[in-house]
């Protein structure tokens, strides 16, 4: 997985890192899952979308908070 690589990378660079897990694939279900847990342990953030866009609006007030709840209903 290249995105292991290169978050390690970033790490070591002193970023912080979140590797969006359902925008990322593996050719075996197990290598994803196995790498996502080595992310994890190395300190990476491994969180789904829809939870890093949802943290990104913060709260219900904000002006696109709406549309991207329609959407994600939409696309669920």
């Amino acid at each position: 997985m290249c995105v292991y690589q290169t978050a390690l990378d970033a790490l070591q660079l002193g970023w912080q890192v979140t590797v969006l897990s359902d925008a990322v694939a593996a050719r075996r279900p197990d290598d994803a899952t196995s790498c996502f847990a080595a992310l994890r342990h190395a300190g990476v953030a491994v969180l789904p979308s829809e939870t890093v866009f949802y943290a990104m609006l913060r709260e219900t007030t904000h002006p696109f908070f709406r549309e991207f709840t329609r959407l994600v209903k939409q696309h669920a």
